[in-house]
């Protein structure tokens, strides 16, 4: 999905597409944009980055997390996560998963553009 600001002054045109295993080391920094400012930081952000990444790509390549990626003028921008929850069987017509969403996250910058309603973004 790709969308086209409405405002010149505004940011550039955002796409937004899975995430795949070569995305993780974006995903990490913007995994350490989102958490490191919400508390007291126990690791070096290059040692963060490195030890995130390895565990993202690992989980971009399988099962049960999926995520995807906000990019606007060829930079990741945005994220967010989902891990497949499968529940147990059941005899009725439900869903067996569930999908927890997690690591939802928009650089400053971008806000406005890739989470707003007129960029398909759902409100607030």
């Amino acid at each position: 999905m790709t969308t086209t600001p409405t405002n010149p002054d505004a940011a550039p045109a955002t796409a937004i597409r899975r995430a795949a295993a070569e995305d993780a080391e974006a995903l990490a920094t913007l995994r350490w944009e989102f958490r490191a400012p919400l508390g007291r930081v126990s690791e070096h952000p290059d040692v963060f980055v490195r030890r995130c990444a390895e565990w993202m790509r690992t989980r971009l390549a399988g099962e049960p997390w999926r995520a995807w990626v906000a990019e606007a003028g060829g930079q990741a921008v945005g994220t967010v996560w989902l891990q497949l929850m499968e529940k147990m069987p059941n005899p009725v017509a439900e869903p067996e998963l569930h999908g927890y969403i997690t690591n939802l996250y928009v650089r400053e910058t971008a806000r406005g553009g890739v989470g707003s309603p007129a960029a398909g973004g759902g409100a607030g």
